[in-house]
C-alpha cells in the first residue's frame, strides 16, 4: 500500500500536534511522499490507498488520522477519518467523503476486518465514481481488489485489477498501470492455483502475437511459454499464459517484484529453466538493496538507520521486532503481493553466503530454488 508519510515524520508530527497547534503551521510545509520502496525496482507494494487533496488541504483530523495510520495505530486512525467524514458530509463535499471512507477502509483492512473493509472500498468506489474521479476509482479498485484476494475470491479480484489497469492507461498514469498489471498477473496465477482447469485445451484460448522482433515485449514472454510448452507436448492453461504477459508488463514498467511471480508463474508452466532464471534474478537484487529499507512495512530507511537484522539469513533488515513478525503473517493487508519472509529467509541466506561471498556460481542453488519453487506458492 501507499503510505502518506514516514513512520519518522508521523511520529514527529504527532509529538507537535500533542504538545502545541504549531502542528496545524508545519503541516502544509511539509511534502509527505509516497514511500520510496514502493516505487523501486526491487521492492513494489501491493495496491495502492485512495489520494485525496493535497495534505495541506486536509483537516486537522484528517492530517492527524494519516499520522496514526502511518503508525499502525489504526484505532486511532479510524476515529480521526471518521470525524473528518462528519467535516466533508457537512459541507457536501462529496469526494472528500469517499476519499476518507477509502482510509477507515484501508485501517479496517490492516486490523484484519476484510468483511468490513470490502463494504467500505466499494462504498468508497461508487462515490468516486459519480464524482467523476478516475484516480479514486482507479486506487479503491486496486484495495478492493486486495481485500478480495484475502478471501480467495480471485476472480473477481481480477476483474478489479484490470479495471484499475485500464483506468490507469486512461489517466496516463504508468506507475499505478504496472502495479495493475503486476495484480492481474498474480491474482490469475492464484486462481489457476485454486481453481485448476480440468481440460486446458477446451477453455478460450489466449492469443500471443508472434512477435520476436522486438524481445523487450512482455508479450514475447508468454509467446516462448505458449512455444516451449508445445514442444514438450503440453498445453498451458491460457489464465497462465496472460498472468505471464502481465506479470511481464509490471516487469517491463520497472516492478521488480514481478520476477519472483514470473519464476512461480514459469514454474507452474512446468518450464524449470525459466523459473530459476528469474529467481536468480529475484534473490541477487533482494539481497543487494536489503538493506535500504524494511522487509515488514516496506519503507525505504537509510543504511546506517538502526534496525533489526534478520538472524536467520542476515540479509533482511526490520524496524522493530513487530515488523518482523510481521513480514512473515499473510494475513497482513497487502501481503499477496509478497512472499513470507519466513518462506524465503534460508534461501536469501544461502544466495549471501554462497553466492555473494563465497562466489559459487549462481546455478550452484538451483536445486534450493526448485525446492522453494514447489513448497512455497506465495
Amino acid at each position: 500500500m501507499y503510505l502518506f508519510s514516514q513512520k519518522a515524520y508521523s511520529h514527529d508530527l504527532y509529538m507537535h500536534w500533542k504538545h502545541s497547534r504549531v502542528l496545524i503551521s508545519l503541516l502544509p510545509s511539509l511534502s509527505l511522499p509516497l514511500c520510496p520502496s514502493c516505487l523501486s525496482s526491487t521492492h513494489a507494494p501491493p495496491p495502492l490507498i485512495p489520494l485525496g487533496p493535497p495534505v495541506s488541504s486536509l483537516s486537522l483530523s484528517a492530517q492527524l488520522g494519516l499520522c496514526f495510520q502511518n503508525l499502525y495505530e489504526h484505532e486511532k486512525a479510524i476515529a480521526l477519518f471518521e470525524e473528518d467524514k462528519v467535516i466533508m458530509e457537512e459541507t457536501g463535499n462529496r469526494g472528500g467523503v469517499g476519499w476518507v471512507m477509502g482510509n477507515i477502509a484501508l485501517s479496517l483492512a490492516e486490523m484484519g476486518q476484510n468483511n468490513k473493509a470490502t463494504r467500505m472500498f466499494q462504498k468508497s468506489m461508487a462515490i468516486s465514481e459519480k464524482v467523476g474521479d478516475k484516480e479514486a476509482v482507479c486506487n479503491a479498485s486496486c484495495n478492493l481488489a486486495e481485500c478480495l484476494a484475502c478471501a480467495g475470491e480471485y476472480a473477481d479480484a481480477v476483474r478489479h485489477f484490470k479495471k484499475a489497469f485500464q483506468l490507469a492507461k486512461d489517466i496516463d498514469n504508468e506507475t499505478k498501470a504496472d502495479i495493475s498489471a503486476m495484480g492481474v498477473g498474480v491474482m490469475l496465477r492464484l486462481q489457476v492455483l485454486a481453481e485448476p482447469a480440468a481440460d486446458p485445451a477446451a477453455m478460450p484460448e489466449y492469443e500471443v502475437p508472434l512477435d520476436f522482433d522486438n524481445l523487450a515485449d512482455p508479450l514475447h514472454l508468454a509467446t516462448s511459454a505458449k512455444l516451449e510448452a508445445s514442444l514438450q507436448g503440453r498445453i498451458l492453461d491460457p489464465r497462465l499464459l496472460e498472468a505471464i504477459h502481465h506479470l511481464a508488463t509490471a516487469l517491463a514498467g520497472g516492478q521488480g517484484l514481478a520476477r519472483l511471480h514470473l519464476a512461480h508463474a514459469f514454474f507452474d508452466a512446468g518450464l524449470e529453466d525459466s523459473a530459476t532464471g528469474f529467481l536468480q534474478q529475484y534473490l541477487a537484487r533482494r539481497v543487494k538493496h536489503a538493506r535500504t529499507w524494511c522487509g515488514g512495512c516496506g519503507q525505504t530507511r537509510s543504511e546506517d538507520s538502526p534496525m533489526l537484522t534478520c538472524g536467520g539469513c542476515g540479509v533482511v533488515r526490520f524496524c522493530s521486532a513487530e515488523h518482523q513478525k510481521m513480514a512473515s503473517k499473510r494475513e497482513h493487508f497487502g501481503r499477496s503481493f509478497n512472499e513470507k519472509h519466513k518462506d524465503m529467509c534460508g534461501l536469501l541466506g544461502k544466495w549471501r553466503s554462497k553466492v555473494v561471498k563465497d562466489g559459487l556460481p549462481e546455478e550452484s542453488l538451483n536445486e534450493d530454488m526448485i525446492a522453494y519453487l514447489r513448497n512455497h506458492n506465495l
